[in-house]
């Protein structure tokens, strides 16, 4: 027994350096492995913004099943299917897929927003909501851990991330294989797509104008602006501009069923009456910010949506500042 001993002692002092080294490759593999999860679950979350939800947010973290503050709530098919289509597995999504199943963290702050140009260099300035998402793996086992659930209601040694802290938020070790994430990127490619949609919106409106008036006499001073037509076409005309924004005309919703402005100048209702948020784009044939009086001329029309685009909302009819105006 002391030979066989001698020899395991000398054994182990010339294999130890290699023994470490597998040692330390195993867990260098293991973070590579659970690392690259985080980056094909933060691009499927941020996928889920992009495509089903019409605002552009990311999905709620799950606490439920014994998780807290994890990544997937498997009620959710469409999410489910998402990250199959990944190439991950559902039972290593919310923990590392290991016996002792190490629970992953994923965090969402709420509500940060950004002004920006319209014309992302210049314009009118308009406020962007947005999220930052984290996704990180922590060394808490699913039962039996003193860190799962925890008290924070955020498994793992890292801290909350919150409003004030989302930007400079890091993980604290043990945790790793953080995915750091923002919709920021999303809300500006919905704001340029809205800005696209206006610019076509205004330019067919104009060229209506263009066209009618060439055929008109050379005095006429008819405001050529298109007016809902037909039966239940609202008429607005009339309207006082000191307090509806410089409009003598009323703001007409484009998306309302019995406002067929959009198809007189060719365009899909559907598109084009609202921003990429689902907010409306109102429509003014009779825009005069000096107040000169109605269908003077020069004829001017304008459009306009809520300053606060992300959010979907209406032009704000009380609070003129609330808005963003574009005239033609």
């Amino acid at each position: 027994m002391l030979v066989t001993t001698a020899i395991m002692g000398i054994l182990l002092s010339i294999f130890s350096d290699q023994i470490g080294a597998a040692l330390g490759m195993n867990q260098r593999a293991y973070q590579n492995r659970q690392s690259l999860n985080n980056q094909l679950i933060a691009s499927v979350l941020l996928d889920s913004a992009r495509t089903q939800s019409p605002l552009g947010t990311l999905p709620a973290p799950f606490t439920g099943n014994g998780y807290t503050s994890t990544v997937f709530d498997p009620s959710n098919a469409t999410l489910g299917s998402s990250f199959q289509q990944a190439g991950l597995s559902t039972n290593e999504i919310n923990d590392d897929g290991f016996g002792s199943q190490r629970v992953r963290v994923y965090q969402r702050v709420t509500g940060l927003t950004q002004q920006v140009p319209l014309y992302t260099r210049s314009g009118a300035l308009v406020q962007l909501t947005y999220q930052v998402g984290a996704i990180y793996n922590t060394t808490c086992a699913l039962t039996g851990s003193g860190c799962n659930p925890s008290a924070t209601g955020v498994p793992g040694a890292s801290a909350q991330m919150t409003n004030s802290n989302a930007t400079t938020w890091t993980p604290t070790a043990p945790d790793f294989g953080t995915q750091i994430f923002s919709t920021l990127p999303l809300q500006k490619s919905m704001l340029q797509t809205s800005v696209d949609r206006m610019d076509k919106l205004r330019d067919s409106l104009l060229n209506y104008f263009r066209e009618k008036r060439q055929l008109a006499a050379a005095d006429d001073t008819t405001n050529y602006y298109p007016a809902p037509t037909g039966p239940g076409a609202p008429n607005l005309s009339g309207g006082n501009p000191a307090t509806n924004q410089s409009c003598y005309d009323g703001w007409y919703d484009l998306s309302a069923a019995n406002v067929n402005v959009l198809a007189q100048v060719g365009l899909g209702q559907d598109e084009f009456s609202k921003t990429a948020w689902g907010g409306a784009i109102q429509y003014c044939r009779d825009y005069d910010p000096t107040v000169s009086g109605a269908n003077k001329i020069p004829h001017y029309a304008a459009i306009r949506i809520h300053s606060q685009v992300s959010l979907g909302q209406a032009p704000d009819g009380a609070i003129a500042g609330n808005n963003v105006v574009l005239t033609f």
